[in-house]
């Protein structure tokens, strides 16, 4: 991202990071023209706090005006012009991680001649000699910098791009193949920088032109939040942990033409995570306001700036020709000497292959031939950074080994290992060991694995310590039976039983004793007992009820299918609820996992202040949650007919709760739940049908109030199997990365 870090300087002025000043001297204060304006705290927009405006006239009769915050520093400068319009000079946020950008238009050159730049063509030589993109001649080179000349192996960054449908419009739905290649070859050249030593291959392009069908619109609509929690980055990142599982890639970015948390004329044009190339299950990921300039040059090195982070450098302020450099322009040209060595770490990660040798195969898989079947068992495992600690297999009832992995087999850190085994019905059982004893997750990258049979979930987690098992059973109708008492295959499990009874008169057999007897007519008792299944079913119901309060415009809600995305209902803003209205409305469902959010666009909820407002979600009758008196928003992820509920790269700031909550199939005995993070401080609350209102989460059958980011629920300590398990998360301090599992058996 983009950040701005100035201050107020000795001599009573402003310092930007390209050493242009601006004197507050004589400066007195006026009326304050940002009125209800957002700051930045580090993690969401908030009010400014009392902000106070200076102004300084111009020549010209224009005014110069200088917001500063209650503690003196600088939040941002407009020039007023004497027609009474006023341009954002330069917006500044304060010691974070966000830049807001300025077009160069609204620009005053003689205080802020930095932002106008010259244009300058960038020479792209390297291991794929691009010079035609540009036009370049050669005498020109003296002029740029040196690619690649001492580099005799090359790390391989294998690039995924996705293009959203405000992107398209921006640049022309029939220029978007070649905006984007051009884009990733001139990327390309950025890191075939002497020293460096990378080469990036564009794996995956997507583009979504269709705003009607554009999976990331909703994201993009959210772009006030879109380097903060439930922003853009985010919804980028959960969309493909769950979407794009089967696309190999090291590092996802988004290309969008839309501005994220713009605010008076400016707009932050880019963010990512730091460090999280190898280090996250799925890769890292990177967000781009790429049509914020036409400038080819600029806008690629805003690419390469939020790769940059995404292989471990952070901001080099020490000059502008670094791309690295807290602002984007088109005289940021290479990686400075710091850069460099942050990137290393990641250059010298196994997960990026060396360029021109195809990734390792995946682990010898020892298969005895299995048994025909219909049936097949999903196996999918997430390594961690430590992959040769992890071993696992698949056995069948009389111990032959159908599918395993065995320690040290090769596997690069953070590999997704998926694998079919075809079985036919009868019992097995899969086992997953850690060697060290910390599992596939949490404290050196976020593993994990999952254990599937058509749609039931017969394992899944990756905080196991050193060894996870599970045995199971699949019958000739495709049922499945979690536990090693299911009873042989050829009868069905026993949800419910039926007994006849008759009464019949026998003579029994003469006796094989030596001695005689005269039989006695007797009545011997016959049981006959017929054993019928009541299989799981196939569709669940969803209700929602939302009563609305006297402002139902502000009021908008859906429920989605997690892993799909798909929005099963939902109402608007403005959709012509009347007043205190009630809305109810239901849908069928499979089992999954589901996501329902309820939204007030002026932050009073439904309750209490403007009319008595509620709503309600139910699964067949149970209470999942309950709320009205919720602010901006709230919302619940809750299982329909699973055994297990695995989220994983959860991310809380500091006060934050968010809501889960597990229903357990029927015929539950025990169930468990744990979160496992390697960083902050989040509380697991968790309890059976006792915290399903909002607010309410402040007490449950399990509170280990632990400090760090690992607690867990053991089966013991829920007795009673409910309805509802409530599940929340508390952020005693912020965390980010975290898995909570909660399974039964």
């Amino acid at each position: 991202m983009f950040p701005a870090s100035q201050k107020l300087g000795q001599d009573n002025s402003v310092k930007f990071p390209d050493g242009t000043t601006v004197s507050l001297d004589g400066l007195a204060p006026v009326e304050v023209f940002s009125k209800g304006a957002k700051c930045w705290d580090g993690k969401a927009k908030v009010h400014c706090p009392e902000p106070t405006v200076f102004s300084k006239k111009e020549n010209d009769g224009s005014k110069v005006l200088v917001a500063k915050d209650k503690d003196g520093k600088i939040k941002s400068i407009r020039l007023k012009k004497p027609n009474g319009k006023s341009e954002t000079l330069h917006a500044i946020e304060e010691e974070t991680d966000t830049f807001a950008y300025i077009p160069d238009e609204a620009m005053d050159e003689e205080f802020f001649s930095r932002f106008t730049m010259e244009e300058k063509t960038k020479e792209n030589v390297g291991k794929n000699v691009r010079r035609q993109l540009r036009g370049v001649s050669d005498q020109d080179v003296t002029k740029k910098r040196h690619l690649q000349a001492a580099c005799t192996q090359y790390r391989e960054i294998e690039l995924a791009v996705a293009v959203e449908s405000s992107f398209c419009a921006a640049v022309g739905v029939s220029q978007v193949d070649a905006k984007v290649q051009s884009i990733v070859a001139d990327v390309a050249a950025d890191y075939e920088q002497d020293g460096l030593c990378f080469t990036v291959t564009m794996v995956h392009f997507e583009k979504h032109c269709d705003s009607n069908n554009d999976p990331y619109k909703p994201g993009v609509q959210m772009n006030q939040s879109g380097c903060g929690g439930n922003g853009l980055l985010d919804f980028f990142e959960d969309y493909w942990n769950v979407n794009r599982q089967g696309v190999h890639r090291d590092v996802a970015q988004l290309f969008s033409g839309t501005g994220l948390e713009c605010d008076g004329g400016s707009c932050v044009i880019g963010c990512a995570y730091v460090a999280a190339t190898c280090k996250e299950t799925f890769g890292a990921y990177g967000v781009n306001y790429v049509s914020y300039t036409t400038n080819s040059v600029s806008q690629s090195q805003l690419v390469s700036h939020e790769m940059g982070h995404n292989l471990g450098a952070n901001h080099d302020s020490s000059s502008t020709n670094y791309i690295m450099y807290p602002s984007n322009g088109s005289n940021n040209r290479y990686f400075s000497p710091q850069s460099i060595a942050s990137m290393d770490v990641a250059r010298n990660e196994l997960c990026l292959d060396f360029a021109g040798v195809p990734p390792p195969p995946p682990p010898t898989t020892t298969t005895p031939s299995p048994p025909e079947g219909d049936f097949l068992v999903e196996i999918q495992v997430n390594h961690d950074n430590y992959p040769e600690e992890t071993s696992w297999s698949l056995t069948d009832s009389n111990g032959n080994v159908l599918a395993s992995q065995s320690t040290n087999s090769g596997i690069a850190d953070g590999t997704v290992i998926n694998q079919n085994v075809p079985i036919a019905a009868g019992e097995y059982t899969f086992t997953i060991n850690d060697s060290y004893g910390d599992g596939v997750c949490c404290s050196y990258g976020t593993g994990s694995f999952s254990v599937n049979v058509g749609s039931t979930t017969v394992l899944a987690g990756g905080a196991f310590g050193n060894s996870a098992t599970v045995t199971f059973t699949v019958y000739a109708n495709g049922d499945v039976c979690i536990g090693t008492d299911c009873g042989p295959t050829t009868t069905q499990p026993p949800p419910t039983t039926t007994t006849t009874t008759t009464t019949t008169s026998t003579t029994p057999p003469p006796p094989t004793t030596t001695t005689t007897t005269t039989p006695a007519t007797t009545t011997t008792t016959t049981t006959t007992t017929t054993t019928t299944t009541t299989p799981a079913p196939t569709a669940y119901t969803v209700d929602v009820s939302v009563t609305y309060d006297n402002y139902p415009s502000e009021t908008s809600w859906s429920l989605k299918n997690v892993a799909s995305g798909a929005t099963l209902l939902s109402q608007s803003t403005n959709s012509g609820v009347a007043r205190g209205e009630t809305v109810a409305a239901d849908t069928s469902v499979a089992a999954g996992v589901y996501k329902f959010e309820i939204n007030d666009s002026y932050g009073d909820g439904i309750c209490c202040s403007y009319g008595q407002g509620d709503y309600a979600i139910s699964v067949d009758g149970k209470e999942v949650q309950v709320g009205g008196d919720f602010g901006q928003s709230a919302g619940v992820i809750f299982t329909v007919g699973t055994p297990t509920l695995s989220i994983s790269s959860i991310s809380g700031a500091k006060g934050s709760v968010l809501e889960y909550a597990f229903i357990p199939p029927a015929g539950t005995s025990s169930v468990s739940c744990s979160i496992a993070g390697n960083n902050g401080d989040a509380d697991l609350y968790v309890s059976f049908d006792k915290a399903n209102t909002i607010g309410g989460t402040s007490g449950g059958d399990c509170v280990p109030y632990v400090g760090g980011s690992n607690e867990s629920c053991a089966a013991s300590q829920f007795p009673t199997i409910g309805d509802v398990l409530m599940v929340s998360i508390h952020a005693y301090d912020a965390y980010t990365g975290l898995m909570l599992t909660c399974q039964s058996s």
